[in-house]
C-alpha cells in the first residue's frame, strides 16, 4: 500500500472513531465532546509519532534526498532521537 492510501486510511478511521464516539456517547454535550474530541486526535497524533514515523525515518534513500533530509532535521528531533 503506498504512502499516500495509508495516510488517508488513518486519517478516515481517525474521522470514523470521532463521529462514532460523538454520535454514541456525547450527542447534546458540547464541551465534553469538544475535549473528547481533542483527546482523541492527541492519541492517534501520538500513535502516528510513535508507530508509524519510523518508516519514514528508515526509508531507504538516494544520496540526494539524504544530505537534504540531514540538513533539514530539527534540533529537537536530534535531541529526542526521532
Amino acid at each position: 500500500m503506498g504512502r499516500r492510501a495509508g495516510s488517508v486510511l488513518y486519517v478516515l478511521a481517525l474521522v470514523a472513531v470521532v463521529v462514532a464516539v460523538d454520535v454514541l456517547f456525547f450527542r447534546h454535550r458540547f464541551w465534553e465532546r469538544l475535549m473528547v474530541n481533542v483527546g482523541i486526535v492527541l492519541v492517534f497524533v501520538a500513535f502516528y509519532l510513535r508507530f508509524l514515523k519510523w518508516r519514514e525515518r528508515d526509508a531507504p534513500m538516494n544520496a540526494a534526498n539524504d544530505n537534504a533530509a540531514r540538513s533539514s532535521a530539527s534540533h529537537l528531533g536530534r535531541l529526542l532521537h526521532l
